[in-house]
């Protein structure tokens, strides 16, 4: 019983050190990564892509536009992708690729 529990908590400790391990690799690969936009997403994300079209978040720009937000910080936090992260949304002028809630908004850069 004892040798169990010890190839147990061996296999518990080895299967942490790997995900530990693969955490790091992930965060370490964001650090650098940039918001690129939906543009560049949906060419090999087709059915998500077709998928996020038809929800909510493809219009999030619009419902600023109607209501004259489109510069107001409160609101751009939730309806544009990145806003206040380096290389996120800016400006509609500066970066018009960003400019609603799209892929990147959850998923990061």
């Amino acid at each position: 019983m004892k040798k169990i529990a010890l190839i147990l908590a061996l296999a518990v400790l080895l299967v942490s050190i790997c995900w530990l391990i693969n955490y790091q690799q992930q965060v370490s690969a964001q650090e650098g990564a940039k918001f690129i936009g939906i543009d560049k997403c949906k060419g090999c994300h087709k059915k998500e892509y077709e998928d996020f079209q038809a929800r909510k978040f493809a219009k999030a720009w619009a419902v600023l536009q109607m209501r004259g937000k489109t510069t107001d910080p409160e609101c751009l936090k939730c309806h544009a992708t990145g806003y206040g992260q380096p290389g996120g949304f800016v400006s509609e002028e500066q970066t018009p690729h960003l400019k609603y809630k799209q892929c990147e908004a959850c998923h990061g850069p």
